[in-house]
């Protein structure tokens, strides 16, 4: 019976399982397009010289990545120190102006004042000058006739004769008086002091130009002129007594153009009349008597 059944087993065929046909496919599939083979190549054993290039070439890349991040906060602290520094500088330009305008208004005060400190300067100045101003005063008026004094009863008086005297000018003010310009005549009249001024025509010359006289300072002036009696008198020669009773009047009269120390000029006149005493006395008259 065995064998009947191991030859019947013999007998009949051995079917192939499933499972071998699977594998048998896809063995023979291997290769193919439905199932390429997949080859690993394992890299080679590196040398100790790459990887030592290796290690600089990473540690350079780690400190290349480090440089980059401390380059790029020292960026960002740049950027926020620059924007300090425009906030900054933003501030000293507005202090600036502010300083700028507040200076330029304290030096324009400073001007206005030291103007007005000039103006101060230049007024006191100017009143102390008119306090202080030369002025020039004319006294010691006298003429003489052949060395006789007037007032002797013998002097005589002839038309066109020449009659001498002296004054003095003095310095009465506070500052130097500078001459330009004296004029003076020995006047003879029987009317009075004539509307038109003898000084007008005349070219006598009383103190030298640019003379200084000082503070104080006197001048004795000798004057010279010759006897005009207008109309003539009769007999020629007049004696003293019957030169006062027919009511004749000797006038020393002159102009001073003078400057102070600042340049202003300035003008003074004298007219002196002769008196019954024999002494000359100031007229009272603005026109030949002043001081401007």
């Amino acid at each position: 019976m065995l064998l009947a059944l191991g030859g019947g087993s013999w007998a009949q065929p051995q079917q192939p399982s499933p499972q071998s046909s699977q594998q048998q496919r896809t063995q023979d599939e291997r290769g193919s397009d439905k199932s390429p083979v997949v080859v690993k190549v394992l890299p080679a054993e590196k040398s100790k010289d790459e990887i030592d290039r290796e290690k600089a070439s990473q540690e350079a890349e780690r400190q290349l990545v480090n440089l980059t991040g401390d380059l790029a906060r020292y960026t960002k602290l740049l950027f926020i120190a620059t924007g300090l520094l425009g906030i900054i500088t933003a501030g000293l330009v507005a202090v600036g102006f502010f300083q700028v305008r507040d200076a330029k208004a304290s030096i324009a005060v400073s001007v206005k004042a030291a103007k007005a400190a000039e103006k101060s300067a230049k007024v006191a100045e100017s009143q102390f000058l008119v306090a202080h101003r030369p002025r020039l005063r004319v006294r010691h008026v006298t003429i003489i006739d052949a060395g006789v004094g007037i007032g002797h009863p013998t002097i005589f008086f002839e038309p066109g004769a020449v009659i001498e005297g002296a004054l003095s000018v003095v310095n009465v003010g506070g500052t130097d008086a500078r001459i330009i310009r004296s004029l003076y005549r020995i006047y003879f009249s029987k009317t009075g002091l004539p509307i038109r001024s003898p000084l007008d025509t005349s070219d006598l010359v009383l103190i030298e130009k640019h003379t200084i006289l000082k503070v104080g300072e006197s001048l004795v002036a000798v004057v010279r002129d010759k006897i005009a009696m207008e109309p003539d008198p009769d007999h020629g020669m007049i004696e003293l007594r019957q030169f006062n009773r027919e009511g004749w009047v000797i006038y020393v009269m002159g102009e001073i153009r003078f400057q102070d120390e600042e340049g202003n000029d300035r003008f003074m006149g004298f007219c002196r009349e002769l008196q019954s005493d024999g002494r000359f006395r100031a007229v009272n008259d603005p026109d030949y008597e002043y001081e401007d």
